[in-house]
């Protein structure tokens, strides 16, 4: 009877926390989509643009090509290129679409440590 009702209340304030966080996400106002501002003080290597996705601030450049060396403060691995394909992912080539049948594509989705920082586009 115990465990019943101790999972019961558990269940119940995971649920009204869950109903709080939406409520919270609903009421809080929304960053701007061309937020400059925002996007400038961010963006100090010129590798983001302002996106047209309302519920983004900024998204990478399509076909960004930049070259980051040793010496400067983006990276202390060595000289590494940061590569942007025409959609905007860190990939050095395009894909089709709609993809061909016989193709099975993975996204990962992440921070930094997805993004590859530090190392090869062939390598992240």
């Amino acid at each position: 009877m115990n465990i019943a009702l101790s999972a019961g209340v558990f269940l119940f304030l995971c649920i009204a926390t869950e109903a709080a966080l939406r409520i919270y996400d609903l009421a809080r106002p929304k960053a701007d989509a061309c937020d400059h501002n925002k996007l400038n003080k961010t963006d100090k290597y010129g590798m983001y643009e302002p996106s047209s996705n309302a519920d983004l601030i900024y998204e990478l450049k399509s076909n960004y090509v930049k070259n980051y060396g040793p010496q400067n403060d983006f990276n202390d691995f060595g000289p590494k290129e940061v590569i942007t394909n025409a959609d905007g992912l860190r990939e050095g080539r395009d894909y089709a679409i709609p993809k061909p049948s016989d193709t099975f594509r993975i996204v990962a989705l992440g921070r930094s440590h997805t993004f590859g920082w530090g190392v090869k586009v062939e390598e992240s």
